[in-house]
C-alpha cells in the first residue's frame, strides 16, 4: 500500500518536475545568451579602439 502511494505521489510530481527542468534550462540559456552578447559588445568596443 505504501509502495503504491509513493508511485503515484511520484508519478504526480514527475510533470511539474521536468516542466521545471525545462524552464530552469531555458533560464540558463538566456543568461548564457545575455553574457555572450556582452562578450560580443566588449570584442566590438576593443576592436574599434
Amino acid at each position: 500500500y505504501k509502495h503504491t502511494t509513493y508511485t503515484y505521489i511520484r508519478a504526480l510530481h514527475q510533470p511539474i518536475h521536468t516542466e521545471k527542468k525545462k524552464l530552469n534550462k531555458r533560464y540558463v540559456h538566456r543568461k548564457k545568451h545575455r553574457s555572450n552578447q556582452l562578450m560580443l559588445e566588449k570584442k566590438k568596443t576593443k576592436n574599434s579602439c
